[in-house]
C-alpha cells in the first residue's frame, strides 16, 4: 500500500469568494523530489473545509444556520464531564433542568431544590374548613385534612388513627385533675353546700336550713357565706338544676314531715312530704330543673311536727346537701 499523501490548499485571500465556480490550487506532496500541481473545486473540498472561528463575524450564526434540535429541548452537555454537546429533552409536562447527581436533565424538584423558609402559607394547597394537615393513619403516605367536626373536641390519638375527639382516660397524667381543675372545667357554674354539724328544726316551724360548709362551689359569688348562708345564687342566666338530699332524726313523736325548695323565697320549686306515722326515720331527695336569672336565689325549708325539736341529721359528708348546677343557656 502506498505511503499517505498530504493534500494542501494554498492560503486564500479573505476577499475570495467561495462557490463551487471557484477552483483552487492544490499541492500533492509524495515526498520531497516528487510532486505534481493540480487544481480541485470547492465542492470536491466542502466536506473536508474547516473555517478557523476568527473568520466568522460577531452574531454571525443565526438561529436558521444553527444545527437543528430535536423537539422540546435545549443544547447541553448532561454528563459531568468535558465533552461534545447534545440535546437534552423534556420528556414530560412540569419537569424543569435539573442537576442530579453527575446529571444535567429535565425532572422533577428535589428537596435540595428548596431553599429554607421559601414555601409561605399562600403557597400550601388549600384545606377543609376547622382542620390541620397531617397523616390520620398508622403508616407512612400522603397527608390529608384531619378535620374536627364537632364543637370541643380536641386531636389525640386512639388506637391507630391520629383524629379529633373527646378526651379519653388516657388522656389524663396521674394527679392531674384537681379539685379546681373539677370545678373550673368539668362543672363551671356549680355550687355544692352541706353542713358540718346536725341541724335543728323547732316544732312546725318552717325552717331555713343553714348551710356551713362549703364543698364546692364555682363562682364564689354563688354564695353569700355570711349574710345569706341559707341561699344559692345564679350568675347568670340560664337554667339550671337544684337538688337537695336531707334526714330527720329518729323520733317516735308526730305524724308528718316535709322539706322544700324555694325560689327567691316565693315560688315553690319542689316539695317532698312524709307521713311519719309508723316510721322512725325519713329520707328525703328532691331535684328540679328551673330557669332563673342572674342574681335569683334557691333555698331549702324543713318543717316537722314531733311535738318537739326534731334534728336534720349530718350523716359522715353524705347529706345533707344541696347543690345548684348551671347546665345551659335558656
Amino acid at each position: 500500500m502506498a505511503d499517505p499523501v498530504l493534500i494542501k490548499i494554498w492560503e486564500l485571500d479573505e476577499h475570495t469568494e467561495i462557490d463551487d465556480a471557484n477552483i483552487f490550487p492544490v499541492v500533492i506532496d509524495l515526498g520531497e523530489d516528487t510532486y505534481t500541481v493540480e487544481y480541485i473545486t470547492f465542492a470536491n473540498l466542502l466536506p473536508n473545509l474547516i473555517i478557523d472561528t476568527d473568520r466568522l463575524d460577531t452574531n454571525a450564526v443565526s438561529n436558521a444556520k444553527f444545527r437543528q434540535s430535536a423537539g422540546l429541548s435545549v443544547i447541553g452537555r448532561a454528563a459531568n464531564t468535558l465533552g461534545d454537546v447534545a440535546d437534552i429533552t423534556a420528556a414530560s409536562d412540569d419537569y424543569v433542568l435539573i442537576r442530579d447527581g453527575t446529571a444535567l436533565k429535565f425532572g422533577q424538584l428535589k428537596i435540595g431544590s428548596l431553599g429554607d423558609n421559601i414555601v409561605t402559607d399562600v403557597k400550601i394547597r388549600q384545606s377543609a374548613a376547622l382542620s390541620v394537615i397531617g397523616r390520620a393513619s398508622n403508616s407512612s403516605g400522603n397527608v390529608s385534612d384531619i378535620s374536627a367536626a364537632s364543637d370541643g373536641v380536641v386531636l389525640l390519638r386512639d388506637g391507630t388513627a391520629l383524629k379529633f375527639d373527646q378526651l379519653k382516660t388516657e388522656s389524663y397524667g396521674d394527679e392531674t385533675i384537681t379539685l379546681a381543675k373539677l370545678a373550673d372545667e368539668i362543672s363551671p357554674s356549680m355550687a355544692l353546700v352541706g353542713r358540718s354539724s346536725n341541724f335543728p328544726v323547732n316544732n312546725e316551724t318552717e325552717t331555713d336550713i343553714i348551710w356551713n360548709v362549703n364543698a364546692s362551689v364555682n363562682p364564689s359569688t354563688m354564695r353569700r357565706m355570711i349574710d345569706h348562708p341559707d341561699k344559692l345564687y345564679a350568675r347568670k342566666d340560664g337554667l339550671y338544676r337544684v337538688t337537695l338530699n336531707a334526714q330527720f332524726a329518729l323520733s317516735s313523736g308526730g305524724n308528718f314531715r316535709w322539706i322544700k325548695i324555694l325560689l327567691n323565697n316565693s315560688d315553690l320549686v319542689a316539695i317532698e312530704e312524709a307521713d311519719a306515722s309508723g316510721y322512725t326515720s325519713r329520707y328525703f331527695s328532691l331535684s328540679a330543673d328551673l330557669p332563673m336569672l342572674d342574681g335569683d336565689y334557691v333555698k331549702a325549708i324543713a318543717w316537722q311536727n314531733s311535738g318537739g325539736q326534731l334534728n336534720v341529721v349530718r350523716n359522715s359528708d353524705r347529706f345533707p346537701n344541696f347543690s345548684l348546677k348551671f347546665l345551659r343557656e335558656a
